[in-house]
């Protein structure tokens, strides 16, 4: 019987070893599978937290940038204005009041046009014929009233120079290049035998921009406006194309007069561009920019409903698949939803909220029906109507500003003063005796002959002259003979000096009280900054670190996992190559005994 198959011990199969690298990495794979893949099944949740965490950034980010546009101010301040001609157009600032008006334009603003009475051949034809240099002198209407009225000792004017051989194109450079923009000079081909002009034009409207021109012989010498026009038959006169006068138009039936077309100081915030004169009367309304508020709402209601979704998404749990989101029982998160619509459907102190904005109607059969500007739908999305929004706007713009912004109560400070004295002489006060707000008040005297009410009047008048730069404002007590200083921003008043007491007033440190009351959106935009914010302590940046922070020590533990692995394996491949060699020197030895037994047991015959 044959022997040779026959592994020594059952560790080799004709001679080959079993214990070779496959084995060793099957056994290294078996223990990656229970050291190291707990670790990495946690880190690959971590990363789905991460890339969730980052897409809910965004979303708050937006969300945030809606809310914002209702905890400003900002919004509730825009403007939209309607003419019904198009004889004037009407911009208006953010925060105008609310208003209309009757606007008509009677004469339009113009700038003054003059054309030389001379024809030239070409733009290259010469100006001055002559040997001798010649003087253009152009002068505006304005300095020359300016000079009639003895305002000034000289009558301004602009001096061209016209050597021997300018040419009409030279002329036409010089007086550009002279007039610093003021003037437009041009040249025009009229037609005819000699078509080339030269046009001169005020490049400002209004009638003190009418222009006269003359001829002198030398730069600054006198000008005679009475004759204007030089003997010397090198020059020529500039006829009129266009007198310049002033725009002319009524606002509400007054007449008004400005220099120029577009008037911007007429209405504060408000500019008026005249078009065109026009017998009719243009009828402006400028009242609040509902559509833009509708817009910024709507953009809210979107971006709410996009963050709610996503929110469930993230923290949901489905007990049929047992399929669970990312940030399923995170409390940090799972609050956000309802933190934002206990904030969005509370009442405020006046015992409104959100939801009440509505509009009743009527339908065909005369019953009544309302609509509201906000409701829930049973997926828990928010549905916004436009229509009932606005009207609920324009009914009570105020009280909606309040519910979504909140408002600012502000009372003034106030200093009550003692009775003001009388003296049987005069007493003066002079500058430093009476500090305001660190502000000398000015000097004032109480007179022997004056009552206490008398004097009052005095000390209230001195301080009075001096508002603009205390912010105090000075008004007679009830009393009759005090004075009360008061403001209406609350800041501190700070009353003070050696004789202050003595003039009747109260010293010291009196202030105002400033109250805020934060509506939906201011308190939402707070919520949000607090999640969302540049802080430290931001939930969102906390989440962030913790994330962060996670995949290091779960990498760091993966790799120590992957080293002990490695060490181990490293043993065990040097013990499997002893190993192999030992069996090896076995296998040879069995071999020579098993040739030996086969020898003895078929010996030769």
């Amino acid at each position: 019987m044959a022997v040779g198959s026959v592994s020594m011990l059952g560790v080799s199969l004709s001679g080959q070893s079993a214990l070779n690298a496959d084995l060793i990495d099957q056994l290294r794979e078996a223990d990656k599978s229970v050291m190291t893949k707990p670790f990495e099944t946690q880190l690959t949740t971590v990363y789905q937290k991460q890339a969730d965490q980052k897409k809910l950034v965004t979303a708050l980010d937006s969300f945030r940038a809606t809310v914002s546009a209702f905890s400003s101010g900002s919004s509730y301040l825009k403007r939209s204005v309607s003419v019904s001609s198009d004889s004037v157009s009407v911009s208006a600032n953010d925060g105008v009041d609310i208003q209309n008006m009757t606007l008509q334009v009677t004469q339009m603003a113009r700038n003054s046009v003059a054309q030389s009475a001379k024809g030239f051949a070409n733009e290259n034809d010469a100006v001055n014929l002559g040997t001798s240099p010649l003087t253009l002198k152009i002068i505006r209407k304005g300095d020359q009233d300016a000079f009639d009225n003895e305002e000034t000792s000289t009558l301004k004017s602009l001096d061209i120079e016209i050597k021997s051989g300018m040419t009409l194109s030279e002329l036409r450079d010089a007086i550009n290049e002279a007039s610093d923009g003021t003037l437009s000079a041009t040249i025009l081909n009229v037609g005819g035998s000699d078509p080339y002009s030269l046009i001169v034009k005020s490049a400002k409207t209004g009638e003190q921009e009418e222009l006269s021109f003359a001829w002198s012989d030398e730069i600054g010498g006198d000008i005679d406006l009475d004759d204007a026009i030089n003997p010397n038959s090198n020059v020529f006169k500039f006829n009129p194309v266009q007198e310049a006068q002033d725009a002319q138009f009524t606002y509400n039936g007054m007449t008004i007069r400005r220099t120029t077309n577009t008037i911007s100081d007429l209405i504060s915030g408000v500019t008026i561009e005249l078009k065109k004169e026009d017998t009719n009367v243009a009828n402006v309304s400028i009242s609040r920019d509902l559509s833009s508020l509708s817009q910024q709402m709507q953009a809210f209601v979107d971006s709410y409903n996009e963050l709610t979704t996503y929110l469930s998404e993230i923290t949901k749990y489905d007990t049929e698949t047992s399929e669970r989101g990312s940030f399923q029982g995170d409390s940090r998160i799972n609050s956000i939803r309802g933190d934002i619509n206990k904030i969005l459907f509370a009442n405020n102190e006046d015992g409104k909220n959100i939801m009440d904005l509505s509009r009743t109607s009527l339908d065909i059969e005369g019953n009544e029906s309302s609509a509201f500007a906000f409701s829930l739908a049973e997926n828990g999305s928010l549905t916004f109507d436009q229509r009932t929004f606005e009207y609920a706007l324009e009914k009570d713009p105020e009280g909606i500003e309040r519910l979504l912004r909140g408002v600012t109560d502000v009372t003034g400070a106030t200093a009550v003063g003692k009775s003001v004295p009388t003296s049987t002489t005069d007493v003066d006060f002079y500058l430093g005796d009476v500090y305001i707000n660190g502000v000398a008040i000015g000097d004032f005297s109480y007179k022997a002959s004056d009552s206490a009410a008398q004097n009052a009047q005095a000390l209230m008048a001195a301080i009075n002259k001096k508002t603009s730069e205390t912010g105090v404002s000075a008004r007679i007590g009830g009393l009759g003979d005090n004075v009360v200083l008061y403001n209406a921003t609350g800041d501190t008043i700070e009353v003070k000096g050696t004789r202050a007491e003595e003039a009747g007033l109260t010293t010291g440190s009196f202030s105002g009280t400033t109250t805020t009351k934060d509506g939906i959106f201011t308190k939402l935009d707070s919520y949000v900054d607090k999640l969302n914010g540049y802080w430290e302590d931001a939930t969102m940046a906390l989440i962030d670190r913790q994330l962060t922070s996670d995949v290091t020590s779960l990498t760091d533990s993966i790799q120590k996992a992957l080293d002990r692995i490695n060490a181990k394996y490293e043993v065990m491949t040097a013990q499997f190559a002893s190993y192999n060699a030992l069996i090896s020197k076995y296998e040879a030895s069995f071999t020579a005994i098993q040739q030996m037994i086969e020898q003895a047991a078929n010996p030769k015959s």
